[in-house]
């Protein structure tokens, strides 16, 4: 594979926390990030267009985690994040930025992930911390709609959303000790066990494939190495992406056609990178993308650009930057690329 671009999105202040990557119809990145200026943390919206990056504070807060953005039909960001206990929902138009409160029943918002369906309504997955549940919000022409998908100890911790081509929901989070697919169709909810018993201490992250069937990404949480589910007609399979030492505390998937490709942070604390990871008839295949440091990559998020190829934005704690790192994958390499809800 050719060698990765890599650009600094933003440098002022400690910036790039859990950030969420999305474009928008141009092909432009657009991402989610906090900054974090000691005491005080702020949701930073920074996107690229002709002219160059720019960022701006969306909502200056303490006790702000968990950005996930989307980008609506006309280009607007949508984004869900934490803030003291609240699931908190901003997005912008025409006049500028809007901020909501979701839910602020106990300590919700946890882990959040968003998405946004054909009518441009947001549809968020969420945990409920208080009452140890998986939870769900969407909006549409009535206003939001709360309901609690599952509950036990550990049950959403850690959460990911994707919508199918008729907007309905998809969400991977554990299920207890299990990782778990849940998913909406005409006849209403239902959840899908895997059975991989492992504790989901980082959110997952899912994309569905042509057919439907749902990819993920997750870590395990001891020995902490980076795994792979998928299911298909004869059922649930697992595989480990990368077995090093404590990989993956951050990590992000994306469907090249129905191949999964996987952003994550390589090696420990010590020394972290951030990897690109990808599967073929062979199995999986890694490559560092930035090793130019000692802490790189522990926040990132990988999507298509608007040429199918992958992209992430990733935070860089040697400098305390947000970083933008794309490549070219040429057609020889033999990908076909379909976009994916």
């Amino acid at each position: 594979m050719p060698d990765w671009t890599i650009e600094t999105a933003e440098t002022v202040g400690r910036v790039g926390g859990y950030c969420s990557l999305a474009f928008d119809a141009s092909g432009y990145p657009h991402i989610s990030h906090r900054r974090r200026d000691d005491p005080n943390r702020a949701l930073t919206y920074t996107y690229k267009d002709g002219t160059g990056w720019h960022t701006e504070t969306v909502d200056a807060v303490n006790l702000l985690f968990y950005t996930s953005i989307a980008i609506d039909a006309s280009d607007y960001p949508h984004i869900s994040y934490y803030v003291g206990g609240n699931l908190k929902y901003a997005y912008k138009d025409g006049g500028g930025w809007n901020i909501a409160t979701i839910d602020s029943v106990g300590d919700v918002g946890r882990g959040s992930g968003i998405a946004i369906d054909s009518n441009g309504y947001a549809h968020i997955s969420y945990r409920d911390t208080t009452n140890n549940a998986l939870k769900y919000a969407y909006e549409d022409a009535g206003g939001w709609h709360l309901s609690t998908l599952a509950s036990g100890a550990n049950t959403g911790f850690g959460t990911s959303i994707i919508l199918d081509g008729s907007d309905y929901p998809h969400i991977a989070a554990p299920n207890g000790q299990s990782l778990a697919w849940f998913y909406e169709d005409g006849s209403g909810w239902h959840t899908d066990d895997s059975n991989e018993n492992y504790f989901v201490n980082i959110s997952p992250s899912i994309g569905l494939d042509a057919s439907g069937y749902p990819h993920i990404s997750f870590q395990n949480h001891v020995p902490a190495y980076l795994r792979y589910g998928y299911k298909d007609g004869s059922g649930w399979h697992f595989e480990t992406i990368d077995a090093g030492p404590e990989v993956g505390s951050g990590h992000s998937l994306v469907m090249l056609s129905n191949s999964p490709v996987v952003s994550y942070q390589g090696n420990d604390w010590s020394d972290a990178v951030l990897m690109y990871a990808y599967r073929d008839g062979t199995g999986w295949h890694s490559e560092v993308v930035d090793d130019s440091g000692t802490a790189k990559g522990w926040s990132n998020s990988i999507k298509l650009d608007g040429n199918g190829n992958p992209a992430i934005a990733y935070s860089d704690l040697d400098n305390n930057d947000l970083k933008y790192a794309y490549v070219f994958v040429p057609a020889a390499v033999g990908y076909t690329y379909l976009f994916l809800a």
